[in-house]
């Protein structure tokens, strides 16, 4: 509500820079034209509590999604380990 903005355009003297001169100006310009419209919004104890529970499910569902993909990569690894150990002792015994 109580904010302001400033806009600083900075400008370079030298004739090549023109076009980029012209452009920073056009756009300070229309910065003058807009008008801020805060809006606060805000959610009635039901519709915050039903927020705050979808919230919560939704951090539930993410946790277990983790623990399933942790599980998946180590038994993943574990079989790859045994496979590892067979290559191994299959070296060794030749």
């Amino acid at each position: 509500g109580n904010s302001q903005v400033a806009v600083l355009a900075t400008l370079h003297p030298k004739l090549e820079h023109y076009e980029e001169c012209l452009n920073t100006l056009a756009f300070a310009d229309r910065c003058k034209n807009l008008s801020p419209n805060p809006r606060v919004h805000f959610l009635d104890g039901g519709q915050q509590n039903r927020k705050i529970r979808m919230l919560q499910a939704q951090v539930k569902s993410l946790e277990q999604m983790v623990k399933r993909q942790k599980t998946l990569m180590m038994t993943r690894a574990a079989e790859a380990a045994k496979h590892v150990d067979k290559a191994i002792a299959d070296a060794l015994e030749q």
